[in-house]
């Protein structure tokens, strides 16, 4: 498998519940019925600049949301599938998708449950995705990206060390090498 470069942008704190549970899907689903969401509904800029210039493929999607990422994706050209643990949010992005005459694969699982497979994947999108990159996790997610796919993570973090981006904001690698270079 060829090396792949992730990174957490540090944007602030946050205190998420246990990822994976009810009372996180119960949440999300309360948050996603609300008019005016106490979150950004448009696509990662983050995402949209790590994603200029690859070719598109299978992509993932995890913790999906309402799917702004996912359909950012798929109106450039990619094959997406995404999970999350809101039904309310899988069915917004569905319903998102077919106005815009786009296709997407949902699956209402958690980090936990979801089956990310081996090789599987040209691109993970993990945008805020509310779970703590332990090792387990992440050695999980680089099995399921098939050679030269690429991780892109935007997260909240506890962290001290990493190295400044940029943007002043905190960069720590989470999975070691470059197929890309550093953003």
């Amino acid at each position: 498998m060829s090396p792949c470069w992730a990174l957490i942008l540090l944007s602030g704190f946050c205190q998420a519940q246990e990822p994976g549970s009810a009372r996180t899907a119960q949440i999300l689903d309360e948050i996603y019925t609300k008019p005016d969401p106490p979150f950004n509904t448009l696509p990662s800029a983050f995402l949209a600049r790590a994603v200029e210039g690859l070719t598109a493929g299978e992509a993932l999607d995890a913790a999906m949301g309402q799917g702004r990422n996912s359909l950012f994706l798929a109106r450039r050209g990619w094959l997406v599938t995404g999970y999350d643990d809101s039904s309310v949010g899988l069915t917004q992005a569905t319903k998102a998708a077919a106005r815009e005459g786009l296709i997407l694969k949902t699956e209402l699982a958690s980090h936990e449950a979801f089956d990310f497979g081996t090789n599987r994947w040209d691109l993970v999108v993990m945008i805020f995705p509310e779970t703590s990159m332990e090792e387990q996790f992440v050695r999980k997610v680089k099995a399921s990206l098939k050679p030269g796919g690429h991780v892109v993570v935007e997260q909240f973090q506890r962290a001290t060390g990493g190295r400044r981006h940029r943007s002043g904001q905190r960069v720590v690698p989470v999975i070691s090498g470059s197929s890309r270079g550093q953003v």
